[in-house]
């Protein structure tokens, strides 16, 4: 009876340890030269879209996360249940200001720190939750791109590291070579970054190389190549590449650029569009995977 009863209470212990453990939801594990990312201990590659119309769309043809740009604990309760309900994750955004004075400012300083206390708290059992991603372009124009901004940036990856310890931490940057050697210096405890570029692909794992940041990354928005780096008619109106110019752009750069980076966790396929409809996400002819075979028209897609 004893040996039962001490049968019994050590595999309770081991289960109770279990079902208590500390281990993180969400985990990247560094391996050889690069990084993997593990949800609930499955490697997982993120195949992602920005924005959250058509889900059902994107979910049918591969996609498993979707990005957002920020929200109120109303709009992320509502946008965690979108993705429970198409299978997907969420790299969810906290809108960050692009003004270098806010970063001067205690006033806004205070409001976003009680905000993203409030959001860790709220969301941090959720399991569609991938990632929470502090400000998008913060340094856009170099505006932001201070040790002020990226010290703060660093406070608030600290705070919500503190109150949710299953999920990520990250800030998304445009093309800008020296926002890395900042978030390097004075955000470490960023769990990857987050880039955002198009006609530059090719000089993406240049760029990451040569920087001190040497952590892994997402592209977390690319396309074809953006209105502002196509060339130009002879009255400065930019000039659109065609469907099929468009198809073989996200067949390169995906292939060529993100999945052959041992260092990148995946990518967020993002299409320029009509913004007065809102965000729209990428091309379902990248989440097929079937590229010779695909027909979509990238000009018209509105999902």
């Amino acid at each position: 009876m004893k040996k039962q009863l001490l049968s019994f209470c050590l595999l309770y212990g081991f289960l109770f340890c279990a079902c208590t453990s500390s281990a993180p939801e969400v985990e990247i594990r560094q391996t050889g030269d690069g990084y993997k990312l593990y949800v609930q201990g499955r490697e997982t590659y993120i195949k992602g879209v920005g924005g959250t119309y058509r889900l059902d769309v994107a979910a049918s043809n591969g996609a498993n996360t979707f990005r957002t740009w920020g929200g109120d604990v109303k709009e992320v309760r509502r946008t965690l249940a979108l993705a429970a309900e198409h299978g997907m994750y969420v790299m969810q955004g906290v809108d960050m200001s692009k003004e270098l004075a806010s970063y001067f400012d205690e006033d806004y300083k205070d409001r976003k720190r009680d905000e993203v206390r409030v959001l860790a708290q709220t969301f941090k059992e959720d399991t569609c939750l991938l990632a929470w991603g502090i400000g998008n372009e913060i340094e856009l124009g170099n505006k932001a791109n201070t040790a002020a901004a990226w010290r703060f940036v660093e406070e608030l990856a600290q705070i919500i590291k503190s109150i949710d310890k299953r999920h990520l931490v990250s800030t998304v940057v445009s093309y800008n070579p020296s926002a890395l050697d900042s978030i390097a210096r004075y955000a470490p405890s960023l769990d990857y970054i987050g880039m955002n570029v198009y006609g530059p692909m090719g000089d993406v794992r240049k760029v990451f190389e040569r920087s001190d940041y040497k952590g892994p990354f997402i592209i977390t928005e690319w396309g074809p190549t953006g209105w502002w780096e196509t060339t130009l008619t002879s009255w400065k109106a930019p000039i659109e590449q065609t469907s099929e110019e468009k198809r073989a752009i996200y067949e390169e750069r995906y292939t060529r650029y993100i999945l052959d980076n041992p260092r990148s966790l995946g990518s967020f396929v993002f299409l320029w569009g009509q913004k007065k409809s809102g965000h729209l996400p990428g091309s379902v002819c990248l989440l097929k995977m079937g590229w010779r075979d695909c027909r979509y028209k990238v000009r018209k897609l509105q999902w």
